[in-house]
């Protein structure tokens, strides 16, 4: 049987935890608010709640994380903390009020017992427009029409639970891209033309699209090259059904489709349709270049592992492994000797895709330098490797005068 005392702490803690909730609102040094160790039957793993101006005024803004979406409600204060109250000690066995100086935990033991405490702020607060902490929101809007369309929202504006994955992918892109432009010289452009190369499906291509138009006021051409006939069509029937008369989509691939190029994309292109696209933006002089790559059957075909390293590389494996790192090595050598300031890294996590791998390169760096002319060539000469089609492509020999 539990106790009625227990009940009446568990009830005081609980109203001193909501109070401090709603006096961080009032006295605007609220930065977010997290639930944790969920303990309900449901596929609800996490709430995070923030501070949100809206045209009726300012509202929590929570987002509710299920296991493959989010929802997020808008509620004022004190109809906002009645929601949050409701989950604490049912759903809920944990939860942080992060505020500019402090943060105030309330934790319950396995036997539901709560206790709340307060501790030092881990991170300073980050103040962004209005005055007031923001977490940090997604660039893309799910409620955008043309995500409907292509299938990955249903008619509310929210994200269907399987395409949750490929949506997060999406507004990770657009994070990448509108970090790559801001530091180029497209930043103070006001009109450019974009060439994405692999389209697919389209997912990328429009939100690219949107995001250049809608977020940024730019007035962007893009172009969607294809080898599918099918999703060329589907893809300018989209374009037509949400209006972007800048969006064109065209059957080919990227060896055979050039064109005016500023911003050039290719995701997952296979194996040299990667080094085709690099090649038509070193041509066209992009100012920034983003690729995924997909198979590395060139260079794996040509390399000749050193003696020394083949007990190593003797698996099949772990050859493959350095096919790959080889090839997309030497592609951020060349677009570095080429005056780009090119980086690889992971895209998005395993968990959703094999295929992580992005290099980006921002034109601006140092052209024609010999230092990486002779890491290329010594690269070259340790694996055996005559070429690696990039320099094939480009006429580079690299060889020394």
């Amino acid at each position: 049987m539990t106790d009625s005392s227990d009940i009446d702490t568990d009830k005081n803690i609980k109203a001193e935890f909501i109070e401090a909730l709603l006096r961080s609102l009032r006295e605007e040094n609220f930065v977010r608010l997290v639930l944790g160790k969920h303990r309900g039957e449901s596929d609800l793993e996490r709430v995070q709640a923030v501070r949100l101006q809206l045209n009726q005024g300012e509202r929590l803004s929570c987002t509710f994380r299920y296991t493959r979406r989010d929802e997020v409600k808008n509620f004022e204060f004190e109809e906002g903390a009645a929601e949050i109250a409701a989950l604490l000690g049912t759903e809920f066995l944990s939860a942080t009020i992060c505020t500019t100086g402090r943060e105030i935990v309330l934790e319950y033991s396995k036997r539901r017992v709560p206790r709340i405490y307060t501790r030092k702020a881990s991170s300073a607060a980050v103040v962004v427009g209005g005055g007031h902490n923001r977490e940090k929101k997604r660039i893309v809007d799910a409620t955008q029409p043309f995500f409907r369309h292509l299938g990955i929202t249903d008619t509310r504006g929210v994200v269907r639970a399987e395409k949750y994955d490929k949506f997060r992918q999406v507004d990770k892109f657009i994070e990448i891209v509108d970090g790559l432009l801001r530091g180029s010289a497209l930043a103070s452009k006001r009109q450019i033309a974009v060439i994405d190369y692999g389209s697919g499906k389209n997912y990328l291509t429009f939100a690219l699209y949107d995001y250049l138009r809608r977020t940024l006021g730019i007035e962007a051409r893009v172009l969607g090259v294809e080898l599918r006939p099918e999703l060329v069509a589907s893809g300018n029937e989209t374009a037509r059904l949400c209006g972007f008369a800048g969006l064109g989509f065209v059957e080919g691939r990227a060896g055979e489709t050039a064109g005016e190029c500023d911003l050039m994309v290719a995701l997952h292109a296979c194996d040299t349709a990667t080094d085709e696209a690099l090649c038509q933006a070193v041509r066209a002089e992009a100012a920034v270049v983003i690729v995924a790559p997909c198979c590395h059957k060139y260079v794996r075909q040509r390399i000749c592992v050193p003696a020394e390293l083949r007990p190593i590389f003797k698996h099949g494996i772990l050859e493959e492994h350095l096919a790959v790192s080889l090839t997309d090595g030497l592609r951020a050598l060349v677009l570095q000797y080429l005056g780009y300031e090119a980086k690889v890294f992971e895209f998005i996590s395993n968990e959703h895709t094999s295929k992580n791998l992005m290099i980006s390169a921002v034109r601006g760096g140092k052209a024609q330098d010999e230092k990486v002319l002779a890491e290329i060539l010594k690269i070259k000469e340790t694996f055996g490797l005559s070429d690696f089609c990039l320099d094939r492509l480009l006429g580079l020999r690299f060889a020394q005068p």
